[in-house]
């Protein structure tokens, strides 16, 4: 099998190692498309392998990847709940070409959902659970999402089909701006040009998602958030918060969450729930995925990630198109992406 891990600094290497035998209760999966996570963007650049990434600590080789799609390829001792050949989600997988999962783990996907599309499954369903299980959205809320990189384009989808009619998104790339109205946001704020607490306290929202983990945005997160609203930090912050203060949550009584998904969240149910999203087309996996690389252009695939202006949402690697000097990995068949 091959390995991408990251040697330092923006810098992988590809290992090959041993393929894994599956044990009683395990599968070997050989791993179709991995997509890049936001939280995997600090040990690419350096700034920390561990949380919390303002202590700065980097420590190096590190491998990094979890949001998979994949295919069966071999069943341990005792497992009858999925086949070889089967199409599958697991709950996490690297940047490999192939992994070892616990059967009970894995979700089938449905038909007409493509392996690169389920590679999507994972941050729907960290979304899916923020949006639902823990903000609790419901139609009549008026929504405020601060940054729509991945994450939070995601959340727009899941607003809109909660049923929200008042989505503001807010963002400096006005690319994403566009996507975002398109996927349903009712109202956009670049706020590279706008001041985006005059904007959007026009109409204080009850719901706000805070998804870019900076500073600013985080303070404007608070303190526009109306009267007894929710409000969710999902971005990671690089840094401590000076002159932060609870004045503003606690004269509006808010409820202020971090973001993390508690293990509840990754329950098989809410990655079914997130692929029947995509099986009916209440995700347009078409507009989050932008760009797609083979395993051997994994360093590529990251650097189009944290680069907005090039043009990147969803960046995926195909682990199954890989190439160590002098070997390769075998082709995965196209239906892969069909």
């Amino acid at each position: 099998m091959i390995l991408a891990r990251l040697a330092g600094p923006r810098r992988f290497e590809l290992l090959e190692q041993p393929t894994p035998e599956p044990g009683p209760g395990e599968v070997l999966l050989e791993v179709a498309f991995v997509a890049v996570c936001g939280s995997e963007l600090a040990p690419y650049l350096g700034t920390a392998t561990q949380f919390p990434l303002y202590e700065g600590v980097a420590r190096y080789p590190r491998t990094v990847g979890h949001e998979a799609s994949a295919v069966v390829a071999a069943l341990g001792p005792g497992v009858n709940s999925v086949h070889v050949g089967d199409n599958v989600v697991p709950r996490s997988a690297l940047f490999a070409s192939h992994a070892i999962a616990q059967a009970e783990d894995l979700v089938r996907i449905p038909s007409g959902v493509s392996l690169e599309r389920a590679a999507l499954t994972l941050m729907g369903q960290e979304t899916y659970y923020l949006c639902h299980e823990m903000l609790r959205i419901q139609p009549e809320d008026s929504v405020l999402i601060i940054g729509v990189g991945p994450f939070g384009m995601l959340c727009v989808e899941h607003a809109r089909d909660i049923g929200c009619t008042s989505i503001t998104v807010a963002d400096m790339h006005t690319s994403r701006l566009e996507i975002a109205q398109q996927l349903g946001a009712s109202r956009a704020i670049n706020a590279a040009v706008d001041d985006v607490s005059k904007t959007a306290e026009e109409e204080r929202p009850t719901v706000v998602i805070e998804c870019s983990g900076q500073p600013q945005p985080i303070q404007q997160a608070i303190r526009l958030a109306a009267p007894l609203a929710r409000v969710a930090l999902a971005g990671r912050p690089y840094k401590p918060l000076d002159g932060f203060t609870i004045e503003d949550v606690f004269h509006n009584m808010l409820t202020v969450l971090g973001g993390k998904i508690p293990p509840p969240g990754y329950a098989p149910m809410y990655r079914q729930r997130v692929l029947d999203m995509l099986k009916a087309g209440r995700i347009h996996a078409a507009q989050h995925i932008t760009h797609t690389f083979p395993l051997s252009e994994v360093g590529e695939a990251f650097e189009v990630a944290i680069d907005p202006l090039r043009g990147g949402l969803k960046v995926v690697v195909h682990c199954q198109r890989a190439t160590i000097p002098g070997r390769s990995t075998a082709q995965h068949a196209e239906q892969s992406r069909h």
